[in-house]
């Protein structure tokens, strides 16, 4: 399952439009980008969806992250957007390239993660 794919769903595209600072979204995500297959992890000893896209043709620029835990339908994530003056060729793997949109009410435990899945270490 993709981005787009998860929109569809009425418990996830509910929690999506109900996400605090789900506003300050470029339309994209709303449409589901370009994204990877949502992965199954675990934090906090709970099974949740991890789901990556970014804007299409141009992933570099602008990269969203988003936890959703079925059971509950709690949803977080975290939008990452390229400083402006930053060239568009340099390491997208740098978070100080970056700047950043907490999404949802992340704990810290769930910021490491996003963020570890965001910039991963080489």
């Amino acid at each position: 399952m993709y981005l787009h794919d998860l929109l569809q769903r009425r418990d996830f595209g509910t929690a999506f439009a109900a996400l605090a600072g789900a506003e300050q979204l470029p339309d994209w995500p709303r449409q589901g980008g370009t994204s990877t297959p949502a992965q199954r992890v675990a934090l906090n000893g709970r099974t949740q969806w991890l789901v990556a896209a970014c804007k299409p043709h141009d992933c570099p620029s602008e990269r969203i992250l988003l936890l959703f835990e079925e059971s509950t339908h709690a949803m977080s994530g975290v939008f990452a957007r390229r400083k402006p003056g930053v060239a568009d060729d340099v390491d997208s793997n740098d978070q100080a390239n970056d700047d950043l949109t907490w999404l949802g009410a992340p704990d810290e435990a769930t910021k490491r993660l996003l963020l570890a899945k965001l910039y991963p270490s080489e």
